[in-house]
């Protein structure tokens, strides 16, 4: 057999590659990555809409710490009963009243005790009543649903007192009213006076009031009459998270006994 000798193979030097370099005009290269660049746009265009849109993340509005204490009240049955008249509803343009239920469902669920229901109902013209549940099975609701624009605050008590009545399962039922504390005739308030010293006398009443531009004070003189018999009465300038947390949590403090206070 005969061997070659090959030496040792070594790249090419690069004098004797004399690469042509071939000068392309400029259209026929952009066309080209134009069409590309529109491919991959209309690809990604594609894959965002099979995505769908990004949500933003919900906001907290309102939370409350752990309480301090024991519990020293037997269950309660919580209806919140709120006002969405068109004053009310232009005054809460993030949502902070909704929040406030979704918050205080979930401080009952964590330390509540096991009868502990709750309920909202939202009112003006007409009222939105969703029965009270066990505080664990609340769904709520960001938003509120739709009922006029009115102050229909007689019929709409009565709608939610039914309803306890029927789902509180012998749980002390609570009502707690958002409101600016303004009905649009005599005759409402005087239907509301009978309602809450007949039918409710034996319902706890607590009354978070919207006092913006003194909104309440027309009214304070009839829901602090004795003869009406409500538990509480805070007043709120804004629907801001602070005020709205601070005003739940010494509601919740009454009803069940402990130290409770918002984040």
């Amino acid at each position: 057999m005969i061997r070659r000798s090959v030496g040792t193979l070594r790249p090419p030097s690069p004098r004797r590659l004399r690469p042509v370099r071939r000068r392309w005009p400029l259209p026929v290269i952009a066309i080209p990555l134009l069409a590309w660049a529109g491919v991959r746009l209309a690809d990604d265009s594609e894959r965002t809409d099979a995505l769908g849109p990004t949500s933003a993340p919900e906001s907290t509005l309102v939370s409350f710490e752990a309480p301090v204490g024991e519990r020293s009240t037997g269950a309660r049955c919580w209806m919140v009963v709120i006002d969405e008249s068109s004053s009310m509803s232009s005054a809460d343009a993030l949502g902070t009243r909704a929040d406030a239920v979704r918050a205080t469902a979930e401080f009952l669920a964590a330390y509540g005790l096991d009868g502990d229901r709750i309920g909202v109902t939202w009112f003006a013209d007409t009222a939105d009543v969703t029965a009270a549940v066990p505080s664990d099975s609340f769904a709520a609701s960001a938003t509120a649903p739709m009922v006029g624009s009115g102050t229909a605050i007689s019929s709409a008590l009565q709608s939610a007192n039914d309803a306890m009545r029927a789902s509180c399962d012998g749980a002390q039922a609570v009502i707690v009213l958002v409101t600016d504390g303004q009905a649009p005739t005599d005759a409402e308030f005087t239907a509301t006076a009978a309602f809450l010293a007949g039918p409710a006398r034996d319902v706890h009443v607590h009354l978070v009031a919207m006092n913006d531009n003194q909104a309440f004070e027309p009214a304070r003189a009839f829901w602090e009459g004795p003869a009406l018999g409500v538990d509480s009465i805070t007043t709120v300038d804004s629907f801001g998270s602070d005020e709205v947390a601070g005003a739940v949590a010494r509601i919740l403090a009454t009803e069940t006994g402990q130290q409770v206070v918002a984040k």
